[in-house]
């Protein structure tokens, strides 16, 4: 029988529960669709990319660090991922591939599920993940976060930064924005970066899902909405209220220790 592929590509994704998350609700919808990972070097990013998209029953892929900017040129950009810079969504039809980015809707979602009310964001780095929930934030919200760089002189140059950030500073300047929704967009997550004691924040979200960082709000969280989003993008199915039955899955997936 014909089954539709899913990939996950990154440079390292040996520990990441997307594979779990699609594949349940594949299961749960009956689709015959399957969901993988796919790690390699950005040194051979062109070769396997257009090898990739060659393969037959490929309907859609996601995509991480560090290859979200790289993958837009194989794509029909959506106009976020031209805002953005970057993808981390791909979907096929009729031979045609169209790029979108997630991660800052997801974000949104987040926000709108759990009654956010907070008005002032302050994001911990200015990479791709940190641009698409600023944007998601402004478009939805109107609200232009302040964004921690250590390059400042670099930051000030980035046309998207310049419109879409209330502030740009840099890591000594922190204290400054007392009760701030702190959120981390770095690859250090937040225990490892000290950033916890070095600033009086409303709350803290940190993209990294180590699973030994769940004192505050998990990159787990993010995880599942963006997936969410995503699932729709490549079945038109909404699976919006599967959020609570697919966190369930993956907490008992991490307490039996199939991820890390």
């Amino acid at each position: 029988m014909f089954i539709d592929s899913y990939f996950l590509i990154g440079e390292d994704i040996s520990r990441s529960l997307s594979p779990e998350i699609y594949n349940f609700l594949f299961k749960k919808y009956n689709l015959n669709n399957c969901y993988s990972g796919f790690s390699f070097s950005i040194n051979v990013f062109d070769e396997v990319i257009s090898a990739l998209i060659k393969i037959k029953n490929l309907q859609g892929f996601n995509v991480t660090y560090p290859f979200k900017k790289e993958i837009v040129k194989y794509t029909e950009p959506s106009e976020d991922v031209k805002i953005i810079g970057g993808a981390n969504t791909v979907i096929k039809i009729k031979n045609r591939f169209f790029s979108f980015n997630t991660d800052g809707d997801g974000f949104v979602n987040f926000i709108k599920r759990n009654k956010i009310l907070s008005k002032n964001f302050i994001i911990a780095g200015t990479g791709i993940t940190a641009k698409s929930i600023a944007y998601s934030l402004y478009k939805n919200f109107n609200i232009k976060p302040v964004f921690i760089t250590r390059n400042k002189y670099k930051a000030n140059k980035d046309e998207f930064l310049k419109k879409y950030s209330n502030d740009l500073i840099e890591y000594n300047d922190i204290k400054r924005y007392r009760g701030y929704f702190f959120v981390n967009s770095t690859p250090v997550n937040v225990i490892d970066n000290k950033l916890k004691t070095n600033f009086d924040c409303d709350k803290i979200f940190d993209v990294n899902y180590n699973i030994n960082n769940l004192a505050f709000y998990n990159g787990v969280i993010l995880l599942i909405e963006q997936a969410l989003i995503n699932f729709k993008i490549f079945t038109g199915i909404d699976v919006f209220d599967d959020y609570y039955c697919i966190d369930k899955y993956l907490t008992e997936v991490i307490k039996n220790g199939n991820a890390n």
